[in-house]
């Protein structure tokens, strides 16, 4: 069975990781941050919950293509979020020659 020796983390354990990230953040002056491996957009919240001036944070959520592991990215901003405001150009970016 996959998983059957992995310790469950306890909500406390979920709290504490949560206040850590954003202990990170406040101790860094971060203004942007970029996070992999999210578990899940309730993880994600408690980080948020856990920043001081939160309402000055802003959030950009990827879901991921892995539907196994159930791993996403974040990207918690203080800087204007707007949809489809940036084109990542992929093309310019990959050179093989």
């Amino acid at each position: 069975m996959i998983g059957a020796s992995i310790n469950i983390p306890s909500s406390a354990n979920y709290q504490a990781k949560a206040k850590s990230i954003a202990n990170l953040f406040e101790r860094y002056q971060a203004d942007l941050a970029t996070l992999t491996e999210v578990e899940n957009r309730e993880c994600l919240e408690l980080v948020h919950n856990n920043l001081n001036r939160k309402e000055s944070w802003r959030v950009i959520f990827q879901e991921g293509r892995d539907t196994y592991t159930d791993q996403h990215v974040a990207v918690p901003s203080k800087f204007l979020v707007t949809d489809n405001a940036a084109t990542s150009f992929l093309d310019k970016w990959l050179n093989h020659t």
